[in-house]
């Protein structure tokens, strides 16, 4: 197993923002795309959603990314 890989249903991307000192997540941040080219050298990493806002948020992106029947 890679290092910072969740193993679960509804994982939350983030990564570590050089620039303004902060952890940007898909879907729950705008910095997001704005930032990515200043990620810490650590990269992306998924982990384990906290409270249920980001619970609501991780299950609809993997809806989203769900492969269509």
């Amino acid at each position: 197993m890679q290092y910072g890989m969740y193993i679960g249903p509804t994982p939350i991307t983030e990564y570590g923002c050089v620039k303004c000192q902060k952890y940007h997540r898909m879907g729950l941040d705008a910095e997001y795309e704005d930032h990515i080219y200043h990620q810490s050298k650590h990269g992306v990493r998924e982990r384990a959603p906290r409270g249920i806002a980001e619970e609501f948020v991780a299950h609809m992106l993997a809806q989203e990314n769900a492969p269509s029947m």
